[in-house]
């Protein structure tokens, strides 16, 4: 996106016009009609954010904000992120070979997805779990589900949710992978292999008769798994009924 407008004759200023100032990536001739254009593409398009990610205090109102001043790291990090996407397509996407016609390019809202971080949902949560724990991770889920249903920031699909419990059991973090799977359960009630993991969760945490009854809705969803068929045998020492 940015190295091709980059790449573009740049437009003159106006003599009336003002002039942009303090542009240290963008060319310095842009008209300021010109540069919020740019703007407006990175931030709603791409990052799905307002002007004062980067520039002024969150509450300052748009007419007062000095869109000059240096002081918001994010500036900063806004400059060095169009420095690295202006790199990938002017330099190193072009010794690809088969790139196509029209040739692929990177644009901010590739990463990003209109959300300002671009992380996926499980590291997230991961983040949000390692720091104030469960119940945090499942506020921070339905928050971001309210905000991002529909869109394509977040994947709320129960793979994201298996991946981030199939880490925590990996580092033994049983209870907080158990959390994540019946939020799971809760999103996608109808799919079984959150259900199946949970079982052998609570086995291992010696919820007994809570993983029986993971296996029997296992069973309810996916009759022929031999799996949770086999482990209810285990557990009750006879045979499922189905």
């Amino acid at each position: 996106m940015l190295a091709l407008l980059i790449s573009l004759p740049a437009a003159r200023a106006e003599p009336q016009a003002e002039k942009p100032k303090n542009l240290k990536v963008l060319p310095a001739d842009l008209t300021r009609d010109s540069v919020v254009k740019i703007m407006r593409f990175v931030v709603a398009g791409g990052l799905g954010v307002s002007c004062n990610f980067c520039h002024g205090a969150p509450n300052v109102p748009f007419d007062s904000i000095d869109f000059a001043s240096d002081e918001r790291p994010t500036k900063q990090t806004a400059r060095e992120m169009m420095r690295m996407v202006a790199r990938i397509n002017g330099e190193l996407l072009p010794a690809i070979p088969n790139r196509g016609t029209p040739p692929i390019v990177i644009q901010c809202v590739t990463c990003h997805r209109r959300a300002p971080r671009p992380l996926m949902l499980e590291d997230t949560l991961a983040t949000v779990l390692a720091q104030l724990g469960p119940d945090s991770a499942v506020a921070t889920y339905d928050r971001l589900k309210e905000r991002y249903m529909g869109r394509f920031a977040f994947d709320f699909g129960q793979a994201s949710l298996n991946s981030l419990a199939g880490h925590l059991i990996d580092q033994k973090r049983l209870p907080e992978a158990r959390r994540m799977l019946e939020l799971n359960i809760r999103e996608h009630p109808d799919v079984w292999d959150p259900v199946n993991t949970l079982a052998q969760v609570l086995e291992a945490l010696g919820e007994k008769d809570l993983a029986i009854a993971q296996y029997r809705r296992v069973l309810e969803l996916f009759p022929t798994y031999g799996f949770a068929k086999r482990r209810l045998e285990a557990l009750t020492g006879r045979a499922p009924d189905r």
